[in-house]
């Protein structure tokens, strides 16, 4: 994805990926590399006859697959504050110790 990234960024928008692969994992390495566009065939049965079908993602895989890559975006995604309010109390227990109740009182609000 990179390489292709480096070579081809003067003659293409975006990168993707697609593959005729087991599994969902390589869907969103690539899409943490740098894929824009991760594509995907489905199926509704992958014990049908037929090449692509024992390499589609059947709809509980695409939902599974859906959630990853979401996850993965979440977890890319630059957070404008460096601690989350939810994070801010916990952070003042283990730095500072249980006792400092004006650093807890202040986080809670």
């Amino acid at each position: 994805i990179r390489l292709l990234q480096q070579k081809y960024a003067h003659r293409v928008k975006a990168n993707g990926f697609s593959g005729h692969h087991l599994g969902i994992a390589i869907d969103v390495a690539a899409y943490a590399l740098g894929a824009e566009w991760v594509e995907r065939h489905f199926t509704k049965d992958r014990t049908w006859k037929g090449t692509d079908h024992a390499a589609s993602l059947e709809p509980a895989g695409l939902s599974k697959l859906m959630r990853d890559l979401e996850a993965t975006h979440t977890a890319l995604t630059y957070k404008a504050e460096d601690i989350l309010d939810l994070e801010k109390a916990q952070r003042a227990k283990l730095k500072w110790g249980q006792y400092n109740k004006d650093i807890l009182d202040k986080a809670k609000k």
